[in-house]
């Protein structure tokens, strides 16, 4: 904690007994740890030295309090560290809940009777059926549109349908590694079809 230690001006000094000159010195040496003394030869020499005591005394506790302050700080970086750790630990968790492991995930494309209902806000399950075949192009390598031509076209994901369950099995979001909607998977196969590189059959 800073010590408070009311300083005086030159002028105010003047006005001091000779005799005090020394107290006042003591008090800021024994804050400072210095020497104290038990008399000036002088006034001039004892206002001087009180003067210089002082100046010492202000930019020790400057410091201190800049030392507080770097603490404190420190403390609030390391804090908010451990928030986001912490917060990381919960999303990795409730990824983990949502989304298999590695080992577990399906390999081959699952059976279009094991293919979960379409969400309300998906494609019907008619359009689950619907096939599903490779025109053209090759997506970038690890993007979502690489994993669709991936299950089309080397794990006989052969509908829709069986690309959704596929891809909800087995991809992840390269950035957040967080899984993907059935509605997203949906949405890309239908600007791959767009583009003239898939093409959905009946």
């Amino acid at each position: 904690m800073t010590t408070i230690i009311s300083t005086r001006t030159e002028a105010s000094l003047q006005e001091v007994k000779f005799a005090d000159l020394a107290t006042i010195y003591n008090i800021f040496a024994r804050e400072l740890g210095q020497k104290e003394l038990k008399k000036f030869r002088d006034k001039t020499t004892g206002i001087a030295r009180i003067l210089k005591i002082q100046a010492e005394f202000v930019e020790a506790n400057k410091s201190k309090e800049r030392d507080i302050a770097e603490a404190r700080e420190i403390n609030r970086i390391e804090a908010d560290s451990d928030a986001a750790r912490d917060t990381r630990e919960e999303t990795e968790q409730t990824f983990q809940k949502l989304n298999p492991s590695s080992t577990d995930r399906v390999n081959n494309c699952p059976n279009s009777a094991e293919s979960a209902p379409a969400t309300k806000n998906a494609k019907s399950r008619t359009d689950m059926e619907t096939t599903i075949q490779i025109v053209s192009g090759q997506p970038k390598e690890g993007s979502i549109g690489d994993s669709i031509y991936t299950a089309v076209g080397s794990h006989d994901c052969d509908t829709v349908g069986k690309v959704v369950d596929w891809m909800l099995a087995n991809y992840t979001k390269p950035r957040s590694n967080l899984p993907v909607s059935q509605s997203f998977v949906v949405g890309t196969i239908n600007w791959f079809v767009n583009k003239g590189d898939l093409e959905l059959g009946a």
